[in-house]
């Protein structure tokens, strides 16, 4: 597995990297993301942090252990007329063998083809 990935994660890197086709330079997720970059999560979850810097979320995702089976990407909508590039990435997940599916809204800020900004929208469905 490459830098940063597991088994449980690849359906998840795989998707935004297809979402972030052309719009930024790297060839993996980790790769994409500029050392200063933020993440900030909108949504609850006991001991999750609302936001992560690259590191702290490096560090979260080689441990991830929620088996994602497969996942959709939904729509990619790009607005390039702004000093930095946005992209929005709607996109879900199958967990679980299909027991759970996760919808997810990323909207990412771009500048110098690496992302600066992350922010998640996130919603379970059972």
């Amino acid at each position: 597995m490459e830098y940063g990935y597991n088994e449980h994660s690849k359906v998840f890197f795989d998707l935004v990297m297809e979402g972030l086709k052309g719009e930024v330079n790297g060839s993996s997720f980790w790769e994409a993301i500029d050392d200063k970059a933020i993440f900030h999560f909108n949504f609850s979850f006991a001991d999750f942090p609302k936001s992560m810097n690259k590191k702290d979320y490096l560090s979260w995702f080689e441990d991830y252990s929620v088996p994602l089976t497969s996942g959709e990407l939904l729509g990619v909508y790009k607005d390039k007329s702004k000093e930095r590039e946005v992209i929005t990435l709607e996109y879900k997940v199958l967990v679980n063998n299909g027991a759970q599916t996760e919808s997810f809204c990323s909207i990412i800020f771009i500048e110098n083809k690496k992302i600066v900004e992350w922010h998640d929208y996130m919603n379970i469905r059972e």
